[in-house]
């Protein structure tokens, strides 16, 4: 599995915001959430290309993807796909109906996180 952005606006958010560590296809160690003005200077020069240009998250940075307790997430079960807050021991609270926890859901993607957004990568099997 392999994670990464074609947008350099998103992938240059997640690393300000969130702290991933990126790389540019190709180049290794080049990108870092830990470096963001030379973060910024290497997508503001790549901003302009989106043909094929892909800003890979390194595996450290994977588990920033896990939905924790506050998340606001998108989940389905085999019929409706719902937005929902995670609560604690991973039930997700309905925010259409604020009573009823989703029961037998699927984790879809992070919407928001601490009340930023959050910006989900494409996945490469």
């Amino acid at each position: 599995m392999k994670l990464y952005y074609t947008d350099p606006l998103a992938a240059a958010y997640m690393a300000r915001e969130f702290g991933i560590e990126l790389g540019l296809d190709g180049v290794t160690d080049l990108v870092t959430g830990r470096f963001i003005d030379y973060t910024l200077e290497i997508i503001d020069s790549c901003g302009k290309r989106r043909d094929g240009v892909r800003f890979t998250i390194h595996p450290d940075s994977y588990h920033i993807f896990e939905p924790k307790v506050g998340d606001l997430v998108t989940a389905k079960n085999d019929f409706v796909q719902y937005v929902a807050f995670i609560e604690k021991d991973g039930l997700a609270k309905c925010n259409v109906h604020p009573a009823t926890y989703l029961k037998n859901f699927q984790f879809v993607s992070i919407i928001q996180r601490d009340g930023e957004p959050f910006f989900t990568p494409e996945e490469e099997l």
